[in-house]
């Protein structure tokens, strides 16, 4: 009678643990929505990243920045940049020259559940240089990580596809 007990005691507590975790769990509908969020979001942050650094707003790209202050910035020709700190510093130095703009477009992305990943074809452009214009072709892939369901930049990395010769002096 007590092995009875025991037993019936036992099957209880599984089912009910087992109703509690299967009601506990998201539907596939929950997680789609939750996906569907988690891309909106995504692309949102790297919007504001990339409106941000075009119109040279570092109030708007410091909010975008990790709270932890991971991040690394790889340019061409230039040392790799290591924390928050040192790539807003870079930015508002950049920022202070009024004579480039830049273009972008989004051309991929993989969103995960924490980290997600876009490229960016980015045009950048200097009206005079030289007296004569200068532009390069870059592809920028940009790492973002969620803290606390948002979304923050932790990789910007660019590659040079192709530029116009850097007109010298003189000529």
């Amino acid at each position: 009678m007590k092995y009875l007990i025991i037993f019936i005691f036992s099957a209880l507590c599984i089912v009910s643990c087992q109703d509690n975790l299967s009601s506990e769990l998201p539907s596939e509908e929950q997680i789609k929505l939750i996906k569907q969020k988690d891309h909106r979001l995504f692309h949102a942050t790297l919007r504001k990243q990339l409106q941000a650094t075009a119109s040279r707003d570092l109030e708007t790209l410091k909010t975008l920045m990790n709270p932890d202050g991971l991040m690394h910035m790889i340019r061409p020709d230039t040392p790799i940049i290591y924390g928050t700190d040192s790539y807003l510093n870079y930015h508002e130095s950049w920022f202070s020259d009024p004579n480039w703009s830049i273009k972008t477009a989004i051309t991929d992305s993989q969103v995960g559940n924490e980290i997600g990943m876009a490229l960016v074809s980015l045009r950048y452009e200097i009206p005079d240089v030289n007296g004569h214009p200068y532009w390069n072709e870059l592809t920028v892939s940009y790492v973002l990580k969620k803290y606390d369901d948002k979304w923050f930049v932790i990789s910007d990395h660019s590659s040079s596809i192709r530029e116009s010769p850097m007109p010298s002096k003189g000529k």
